[in-house]
């Protein structure tokens, strides 16, 4: 960055809710001290991947440099994790400048959704024979499946337009496997936006 070391004295630190992302956090803050992303130099992201995503939706606005430190499963989009030398290492890192595109998609009542895709776009599909046209079942021609609340929620079979596969089957049984609950379930349009606003939406 092409920075002085000493704008990056003021440091916000944001992280995911498993337990190595919440020690590092505490660790860091009690280290460099914290204060609010608002009023931070640069915004430390500890987490996996998908955090680092989260983290970059929610501050894409504030133009504060965000850095990530990989204190997840995934970590390809993050740096190593090292709790020394944290300033010298924002002071000496590369700015990425980021420009997600921006989806604007309109529903059956004409009322315009806008979004940026920091990570992808996706369509949901609803049966034609769906009358209210609430509901998610598929993207596109795939399976879909949230981490809301940390529970692996996906729409279930029981209506009778998702095909039984044996990538859907397999992802459940690895997520039983791993420690996940899952629901399978009607998942309404809306449940999915306000998860993602409000942060419930790991995945």
């Amino acid at each position: 960055m092409s920075k002085s070391k000493k704008e990056f004295e003021r440091i916000a630190f944001v992280a995911s809710d498993v337990p190595e992302a919440v020690k590092a956090r505490n660790a860091l803050a009690e280290r460099y001290g914290d204060i609010a992303p608002s009023q931070a130099d640069a915004i430390v992201a500890l987490g996996g991947d998908g955090f680092m995503l989260q983290t970059l939706h929610r501050f894409i606005n504030d133009k504060i440099p965000i850095y990530g430190m990989n204190r997840g499963s995934v970590g390809f989009l993050m740096n190593d994790y090292r709790e020394a030398g944290l300033i010298e290492r924002l002071a000496a890192a590369n700015v990425t400048r980021i420009h997600p595109l921006t989806m604007v998609a309109t529903d059956i009542t004409g009322k315009a959704h806008k979004s940026l895709a920091i990570n992808e776009v996706s369509l949901f599909r609803q049966r034609h024979q769906a009358v209210e046209q609430k509901y998610i079942e598929e993207v596109g021609a795939m399976n879909i499946m949230f981490i809301i609340d940390n529970k692996l929620v996906t729409p279930s079979l029981a209506a009778g337009s998702i095909l039984p596969g044996i990538t859907r089957r397999s992802c459940i049984e690895i997520a039983k496997d791993m420690g996940l609950e899952v629901e399978e379930r009607k998942i309404s349009i809306d449940e999915v936006i306000e998860a993602g606003k409000s942060g419930r939406m790991q995945e």
